[in-house]
């Protein structure tokens, strides 16, 4: 039986952070889909089809990576899927909270949801989407946040779209 999981978020840009536990989900699971949730009422610095593309160069390594967009509810895409193992990152105590309360909900709506939580590497848990935007914003260095693969087009992409 193949163990698959989702890794749900907005990835808005996708991170340094993001990347550590796709690669230590691959540890756990034989598949493991970057799932990115669209939320109507959510202002996004990076449009969709960034987001995908980003996310798409720093996994294009791991064939049993894929990408999807999904408008909906986790719990719905559960259904859809048939996949209802998700994988969350907490880098404290205040994530950790979040994702509990994130997990009843969702296990309420779809009973055969579990959710795997890996600790944040400790080098790793400053590094946030927002961070890495506030940072752009600034212009500083984000290279040590986000992945080699797509730092180059993140960077242009956000500049292109911020000082027109």
């Amino acid at each position: 039986m193949i163990k698959k999981c989702l890794f749900p978020g907005s990835f808005d840009p996708f991170t340094l952070g993001h990347m550590r536990l796709v690669e230590r989900a691959l540890n756990l699971f034989d598949e493991v889909t970057v799932l990115i949730l669209i939320n109507a009422n959510k202002r996004y610095t990076f449009s969709l089809e960034d987001r995908i593309s980003f996310i798409e160069e720093s996994v294009s390594k791991f064939p049993n990576v894929k990408v999807v967009a999904y408008s909906g509810l986790l719990c719905d895409y559960m259904q859809e899927s048939g996949v209802y193992t998700v994988l969350r990152g907490v880098r404290n105590t205040v994530d950790f909270d979040y994702e509990a309360s994130y997990f009843y909900v969702n296990k309420e709506l779809a009973p055969n949801a579990e959710m795997v939580f890996l600790p944040t590497e400790r080098e790793l848990c400053h590094i946030s989407s927002s961070v890495v935007r506030e940072l752009l914003f600034y212009r500083a260095d984000v290279k040590k946040y986000l992945t080699e693969e797509s730092y180059t087009s993140i960077v242009k992409r956000y500049y292109e779209s911020n000082d027109g």
